[in-house]
């Protein structure tokens, strides 16, 4: 028998079981993300995978992601009645205000499924995001390492540094002494939800030594 726990999923996790930038999800470890609903008797589930990485789609995986599904077909997506039920029982895993989405993560040894549960009609009722659980983990740890008013920055993957000139200098160049100037994309909001994703760099501009520049 396959070796899985399941529960709520704290709000660092949030984000998670949602889609993110390529590059946050290539650091996270994700896999891919599959969409289900349960048709118009609320029995049925009709599902779609969406692959990020299809390299890390191995038997072990696949074998593990129809394990946790075929799980969760006995409870709690075993109609829609039953999942309704499920949600508004455990009201800490809500993810927004209004009570239309529920998350929970179940862990396998390899691999943790970030569970967005939906009981409402007409639209999907399961979005699962399968990751890398080493990888999961260490980027969620990196997100709770970070102190008060601290973020996390993420690098666009057409990321540009350079010095004043405008000339393209190496990212390894650069060290803790050197001061640097950093411009960053618009935030994105999170799809369905009042969050935000992580800012991310667009460029970095070496400035001289003794310059007073800030902006």
């Amino acid at each position: 028998m396959m070796e899985m726990t399941m529960r709520a999923m704290t709000p660092a996790e949030h984000n998670y079981c949602y889609a993110q930038s390529r590059q946050i999800s290539m650091q996270s470890g994700l896999i891919g993300h599959l969409c289900a609903d349960m048709g118009s008797d609320g029995r049925a589930l009709y599902s779609s995978f969406f692959d990020c990485q299809p390299e890390l789609k191995t038997e072990a995986f696949r074998s593990e992601l129809n394990g946790v599904i075929n799980a969760l077909r006995a409870a709690p997506l075993k109609d829609r009645s039953t999942l309704a039920a499920y949600c508004r029982e455990q009201p800490d895993s809500g993810i927004d205000h209004d009570g239309r989405e529920y998350g929970f993560r179940a862990d396998t040894p390899e691999h943790s499924f970030m569970l967005r549960l939906n009981p409402n009609r007409g639209e999907y009722n399961l979005y699962c995001y399968c990751y890398q659980r080493r990888c999961h983990d260490q980027h969620i740890s990196n997100y709770e390492d970070l102190g008060a008013g601290e973020v996390l920055l993420v690098y666009s993957e057409d990321m540009l540094v350079q010095d004043v000139n405008g000339q393209e200098i190496d990212l390894a160049d650069l060290s803790a002494e050197n001061r640097i100037r950093v411009e960053l994309a618009p935030r994105e909001k999170i799809p369905g939800s009042e969050g935000y994703l992580d800012p991310v760099i667009e460029s970095i501009t070496l400035l001289p030594t003794g310059s007073d520049e800030y902006i």
